[in-house]
């Protein structure tokens, strides 16, 4: 079961990639596409957990710390791309206060998930692998 839902994100991720792709005219994803992948396609979730994994300082960190930095990073970067969005059109700014709050939630709900299934996926699976 839990090989079915990694290849099923791994699938929602690809896809997401493809799609920016596929919709842009000269096969180049456009900045408007980026920003819609990271908030809706789970991209802040991989971003932070690739900074979890690759970077030396985050790597030394016990699993407690990984665990509050990814979720902190998840946040950032989803607000900062988020705004962005909105600076620059690419998204509509909410009409109303709740409106936003959703948006905020919904956005950061899919990049957290994304960045726990990816663990989940990758790491604990190795983990249980050379435990075994």
């Amino acid at each position: 079961m839990k090989k079915l839902v990694f290849y099923i994100f791994l699938a929602m991720v690809v896809s997401a990639l493809w799609v920016g792709l596929a919709f842009a005219d000269d096969g180049t994803m456009t900045l408007g596409e980026g920003v819609a992948w990271l908030l809706t396609g789970g991209g802040a979730g991989v971003f932070t957990y690739i900074l979890i994994d690759k970077v030396p300082y985050f790597k030394k960190q016990p699993p407690d710390y990984k665990r509050y930095w990814s979720i902190g990073m998840v946040v950032v970067i989803t607000i900062l791309g988020w705004g962005f969005g909105m600076l620059m059109n690419y998204m509509p700014t909410p009409a109303h206060w709740r409106e936003g709050v959703e948006m905020a939630f919904s956005v950061m709900f899919v990049s957290l998930t994304s960045s726990l299934l990816l663990h989940g996926g990758i790491d604990l699976r190795k983990k249980r692998l050379n435990d075994s």
